[in-house]
């Protein structure tokens, strides 16, 4: 992918000559779960385990020219649809998301300004890449490279003629510090 780019679904920004200046990527805001009690002070906290959707914004610039409205158009178009969104500096991870609110967008009578906000609103976590293995007689263990507790799909395939017995899958769960 080019430098200060993303792809949104199967098309890349710079399609639309729409480059990366910024953007951030820090934690999804954790759910708040505190409740007001009648006549008590303060509130009563249920503690904040889960996370939120966040929003990723992603500062813009087009790289040769001002955007016409109907181009401006035609990007917010492209961006509204939900899909898998990739930065050019992380390219074993993605976020999926879609533009739910306006962009932050200047026009000036047939013209769009050069620098924009596209707010994507995601889903809380990045994701990384699928993790295929063989399985082998004994222990096959699988490398979990993410940072938030996350479901598991487990797909077993019989690439063989034959019928596969007494498969058995134990989940081992390790504590670190």
């Amino acid at each position: 992918m080019e430098p200060n780019s993303f792809t949104f679904g199967t098309k890349n920004s710079l399609e639309f000559g729409i480059e990366i200046v910024a953007y951030d990527v820090f934690s999804a805001p954790k759910r708040d779960r505190r409740v007001k009690i009648p006549f008590r002070h303060g509130t009563f906290d249920q503690g904040r385990k889960y996370f939120e959707d966040r929003i990723l914004r992603l500062e813009c610039r087009t790289e040769r020219r001002e955007l016409t409205k109907a181009e401006m158009r035609e990007v917010i178009f492209w961006l509204s649809q939900k899909s898998i969104i990739r930065l050019w500096d992380e390219p074993d991870k993605f976020y999926i998301g879609e533009i739910m609110e306006s962009a932050a967008v200047d026009v000036f009578a047939q013209r769009v300004m050069q620098h924009f906000t596209l707010p994507f609103l995601c889903e809380p976590f990045a994701y990384g890449r699928q993790v295929t293995e063989d399985i082998k007689t004994g222990a096959n263990p699988i490398e979990y490279r993410g940072t938030a507790q996350a479901p598991t799909l487990f797909v077993i395939r019989n690439p063989n003629d034959f019928p596969v017995t007494n498969i058995t899958i134990s989940a081992v769960r390790q504590v670190t510090s």
